[in-house]
């Protein structure tokens, strides 16, 4: 339906809408109406079409040849108060800049905008505002947010999206059912409280009075209170005795119940009114309730007293009638049960709190000043600093005890409590000493006692310390003969080597020795994943460990440590004594204690609240689309197979499975959610469990919502891949990633996200889950910068709807998705700055003035947004988003890490059982540095983007991916000689590379040497020695191979820095006539700051930090 107000009504002109006539936005083509009304902000007065009239020449303000037309005459008003006055009543009437332009054409516009600035404008919209507003959201296409922020120049740009909001939330499934001036007519009446029919009535002169009841009755959702105009009209018609029916039907937007009450109501107040007041004689009851107050007052007015004499009931009326009494005797005095209960709380140290409760009768300040007095003769200090402050106190004391409400009888006083008060704080203060200056003589002499005194006391030490030594003599010769002697048997050789031998026969690992028919233990391996659910928890009952052992190292004493007695017969059980560290780290994790030291680690961040940031330092984060300002996605080819997202080539998954594949293939390590949710198995027609096909679930993504990614719902019984944890994830990654910008998102991402996403699997309510699921994908396709060009009403999540209530229906609103923050933080965020104006407006304190500027593409946008909020949608969106993208100076360590663990969990995790299948202890075992290790060392050597790295013995490829993304280095290379570390570096880069396309990043700089040794390998060699930074993890080297390291690292650049874990420096190492860079290396030791860094332990672990030298280093000649 069109609307049917015009726009010169709503503009305020009353002339006839012609061609010559109309606005600009309406004469000219959609093409260039959308790009002037877009950002540009020119007025929308009629105006030549022409080339100049298209250019911005300044981004924040209008170009002079608009702005000459815009604001005639520019002449400044010399009546201030004439200006101000017609300003205030447009305030009520009509605010449109065009219509008070027209007002006011000899004002300057900048003086116009000071004038209102200076006045209160009243929260309502006024009526053209409103008829504006409305009619731009009804029109089919994007609402020009930048034409209504220009019109309506006195709201704020949040009023305005707000408003908007407002009526998408109550009309936007309506725009078949309702006209533009229904819709125009019910928004007047709510915002300026035109209540009557009369008052609707000619806004639609072609409804009759029975169709616009039904309309209210159906469409209209407010709840307002009674305005004075109605409850007038009520009274009015009573007066006149008209019948309830007129009333009725004058009162359309109210419930006939609504109404009928009203009327009650408003009869009774009336006849009230009408009825004079008539002097009653106070009741017995009223006469016995003041004499028990005039009781209270003279007897016993604590809380308890005034309980037993008036009982529970009413109290509060009680306390403020004695109150009221009060005020009008000047002086109450306490009465005696007070005055005890006061002796009582002085004695016993009652807290203010508690004796404020009792006395409800007094102030705080007569409590205190009572406590003061009673406090002197109650309580009687026993230790002074001086005899001043004694004497001064008990002065005070004795005339408490005088005064005449504490008992005793009244004396002459000659000095009062100021005074005495005054004196004890002059007694307490600190004088200070005056020193005698000493003659010659004198110090002479002091020096000699005190000579003296020194020979007497270390003659006395002396003494001391000799009858100490017998006594201890005496002592031991008692207890040597009470103590028997054991001879020890003389053992032979043979037997001392049987002995020692026995000690390395073990299969079990442990060092202890098995025993014949001893069956061997099984215990599992101590290996750290980068991830897991409980990772903080972990860390903090790791830092509790250590402070204990801290604790215990104290306490030991300083003598020779016990032997423990050694025994034949129980060997196998001598590491019973120390618990496993697996267990030990288990049991601090089960235990209640307090974490005092849960503190989250800037390297290891665990949420988007605990975020660190890294600077981007001038790099390009987001692809080439993104970073040229284009509103077109960089072109993607997508594909219906499910495999490409695991193959080498340049297609992308319509659905991405590789995570439900990862929980299909060990459905055995997962267990259903809850009763509520859809279970794990069901059965087959042979009986035969199978997993639920239509327990999956699917998750839009926000640059390209058409691919989706699939997860079944399944609990993980240990550190497996948890679905509930990557949809957490996967919101928070698009927070940090595409609105960092704000914190209002974040709240929004965080808690109404995935907190409740996890609340809802804690409470097993599984509409609760899916309500959010649904938010979230409708909140993609509504927040998406880019064209929309597939059908968005497709349920992606279909199937698994069959195991959701009947009454489930979810019909997201504005307010559901908070679409209106979103949208203006965007703005806000995106909008035009001109780095050329020496001073810049801040668009969000100061609503006056507008931003302008072209949309670029702006009618394929509108052709392509096909959302049901796509009215919503402001036509700068687009381009702000992309601007917001661009000015990004520093992106999450938590988005990097978690983009990383994304392609471990679902790659490498699977398939880790066989990279732990090596030989214990030798160069070929597998240990992983975990993301907080690389973070924390790589920021250590300053890592920059034009900087190259390589990783010595890359594994996975997790650090050399690590380097790249989070530093963007210009190259991040790695060298692997494992066949299965190998293949998932293959896997785990192709995955990298096309979740980074999804999430909108530039591809990754990557080069590995897979299956290769690093010795004798020219093409490694040549990237170690070119590299910047190298970390090499030669925790578990050999000589040999650390020679080789050395012989294969010879000539890199002085500067250059390695990282490893072991120094390759050995203790009194000499240069040789090898070419080594060991030679060259200055070497610095380092501890990590966090636990769990490493996969092999959850200690903090030291590393080194190797820097190439020019010349060989003195230390090794």
């Amino acid at each position: 339906m069109q609307c049917s107000s015009s726009v010169s009504t709503i503009m305020g002109s009353p002339k006839p809408e012609s061609k010559d006539s109309l606005p600009l936005y309406r004469t000219v083509p959609m093409k260039v109406s959308s790009l002037l009304n877009s950002e540009s902000g020119e007025t929308v007065e009629t105006m030549p079409i022409s080339p100049d009239s298209l250019k911005v020449e300044n981004e924040h303000s209008i170009s002079p040849s608009i702005a000459k037309e815009s604001t005639p005459a520019s002449v400044k008003s010399d009546d201030y108060e004439s200006v101000s006055d017609e300003l205030k009543k447009l305030t009520y009437t009509n605010l449109l800049r065009s219509h008070v332009q027209k007002r006011l054409p000899d004002v300057d516009w900048d003086e116009i905008v000071r004038y209102v600035e200076t006045l209160t404008l009243p929260t309502d919209f006024t009526k053209p505002e409103i008829e504006l507003i409305v009619s731009e959201w009804y029109k089919e296409g994007p609402v020009n947010h930048r034409m209504l922020e220009y019109e309506c120049f006195a709201r704020t740009r949040r009023e305005i999206h707000s408003k908007i909001c407002a009526l998408e939330d109550l009309y936007g499934l309506k725009r078949e059912e309702l006209e533009c001036s229904q819709i125009i007519a019910m928004e007047v009446c709510n915002e300026l409280q035109l209540f009557l029919l009369s008052d609707i009535k000619p806004m639609l002169p072609h409804m009759s009075t029975s169709n616009i009841a039904g309309m209210i009755s159906k469409h209209y959702k407010y709840k307002n209170r009674w305005s004075d105009r109605e409850v007038e009209f009520i009274s009015d018609c009573i007066e006149r005795e008209e019948s309830r029916e007129s009333i009725l039907e004058a009162l359309v937007f109210r419930k006939p119940y609504e109404i009928r009450n009203k009327i009650d109501s408003v009869k009774r107040r009336l006849r009230r009114q009408s009825t004079p007041p008539i002097k009653k004689e106070p009741s017995p009851v009223v006469i016995a309730y003041e004499s028990k107050l005039s009781e209270l007052m003279n007897s016993d007015l604590t809380l308890t007293g005034i309980r037993s004499v008036m009982g529970s009931r009413n109290l509060n009326r009680v306390v403020q009638d004695i109150q009221s009494r009060k005020k009008r005797d000047i002086a109450l005095p306490f009465t005696y049960p007070e005055t005890e209960f006061l002796r009582h709380s002085l004695t016993n140290n009652m807290p203010m709190a508690d004796i404020m409760k009792e006395l409800v009768i007094r102030s705080e300040e007569e409590v205190v000043a009572k406590l003061k007095t009673l406090q002197m003769a109650c309580v009687r200090q026993k230790k002074f600093t001086n005899t001043v402050e004694r004497l001064i106190y008990e002065a005070q004391w004795y005339m408490a005890i005088a005064d005449g409400e504490s008992g005793g009888r009244p004396k002459r006083r000659t000095r009062n409590n100021v005074e005495l008060d005054d004196l004890r704080k002059e007694a307490l203060t600190k004088k200070k000493k005056v020193e005698r200056t000493l003659t010659p003589e004198e110090i002479s002499e002091k020096q000699k006692r005190s000579e003296i005194r020194t020979q007497r006391r270390i003659e006395s030490l002396r003494r001391k310390a000799e009858e100490n030594e017998l006594r201890k003599k005496k002592a031991s010769m008692r207890g040597r003969k009470l103590r028997s002697t054991r001879k020890q048997e003389a053992e032979s050789r043979v037997a001392a080597l049987i002995e020692e031998a026995r000690w390395f026969q073990s299969v079990t690992g442990d060092g202890t020795c098995v025993k014949e028919g001893e069956k061997r233990k099984r215990r599992p391996v101590f290996h750290l994943v980068p991830e897991f659910k409980n990772r903080q928890q972990l860390k903090n009952a790791q830092k509790r460990l250590v402070e204990k052992k801290k604790e215990v190292k104290k306490k030991r004493g300083r003598g020779r440590p016990r032997r423990t007695p050694s025994s034949d017969v129980d060997d196998s059980t001598s590491d019973s004594d120390s618990e496993d560290d697996l267990e030990k780290l288990q049991h601090a994790i089960d235990s209640d204690e307090s974490d005092e030291f849960a503190c989250v680690s800037s390297f290891d961040p665990t949420d988007i609240i605990h975020d660190s940031l890294v600077p981007l330092s001038g790099r390009q984060l987001f692809n080439n689309a993104i970073t040229s300002g284009s509103v077109n996605p960089q072109p993607v080819s997508f594909s219906d197979d499910v495999s490409v997202m695991i193959q080498s080539n340049q297609y992308l998954p319509v659905n991405d499975t590789v995570a439900a594949k990862v929980i299909k293939d060990h459905i055995k390590s997962y267990k259903p959610l809850g009763a509520s949710f859809p279970p794990l198995f069901t059965s087959d027609v042979n009986g035969s469990d199978v997993i639920n096909s239509r327990n999956i679930i699917h998750i839009r993504y926000l640059l390209y919502p058409q691919h989706t990614e699939q997860f079944v719902l399944a609990a993980p019984k240990s550190n497996e891949l948890d679905p509930v944890f990557e949809l957490q994830k996967i919101f928070q990654i698009h927070y940090a990633l595409f609105f960092s910008h704000s914190s209002l998102i974040k709240d929004i991402i965080y808690e109404n996200y995935c907190k409740s996403l996890e609340r809802a699997v804690e409470e097993d309510n599984f509409s609760d889950f899916m309500t959010i699921i649904d938010q979230w994908n409708t909140l993609m396709l509504a927040l998406s910068p880019y064209p929309v060009k597939f059908d968005p009403s497709i349920d992606i999540n279909e199937a698994i709807r069959l195991y959701l209530p009947s009454n489930y229906k979810f019909q997201p609103t504005v307010s559901d998705l908070k679409l209106d923050i979103f949208y203006y933080d965007v703005l806000s965020a995106g909008e035009i700055k001109d780095s050329d104006k020496e001073t810049s407006i801040d668009r969000a304190t100061s609503p006056l003035m507008r931003p302008t500027g072209p949309i670029k593409d702006a009618d394929s946008a509108i052709a392509n947004i096909i959302t049901r909020f796509r009215n919503l949608r402001p036509l700068s969106y687009p381009n702000a988003f992309i601007r917001s993208l661009q000015r990004v100076s520093e992106i999450s360590r938590f988005a990097i890490q978690q983009i990383l663990l994304r392609a471990y969990t679902r790659i490498v995790s699977p398939n880790s059982r066989k990279l732990r299948s090596y030989k214990a202890f030798t160069a070929e075992v597998y240990g992983e540095l975990l993301p907080s290790f690389v973070s924390e060392v790589l920021t250590k050597v300053d890592l920059k983007p034009e900087h190259s790295f390589y990783d010595l013995g890359s594994g996975v490829g997790n650090t050399t991916f690590q380097a790249a993304l989070e530093f963007g280095v210009k190259e991040s290379g790695g060298c692997e000689l494992m066949n299965h570390a190998s293949e998932l570096t293959s896997l785990q880069e192709i995955f990298m590379q096309k979740q980074l396309i999804v999430f909108g990043l530039k591809p990754l700089p990557l080069h590995f040497a897979l299956n290769q040794s690093f010795v004798n390998n020219p093409e490694v060699r040549s990237k170690c020695v070119g590299c910047d930074v190298l970390i090499v993890n030669n925790y578990l080297f050999d000589f040999p191979l650390n020679v080789e390291v050395g012989k294969l690292l010879y000539g890199m650049r002085p500067g250059s820095k390695i990282i490893s874990l072991k120094n390759f420096i050995p203790p009194r190492y000499k240069a040789g006539t090898e070419k080594t860079i060991f030679d060259y290396l200055k070497v610095e030791k380092h501890e990590m700051s966090d636990y769990l860094s490493v996969s092999w332990t959850a200690n903090k672990v030291p590393y080194y930090i190797s820097t190439v030298q020019e010349s060989v280093q003195q230390e090794y000649v």
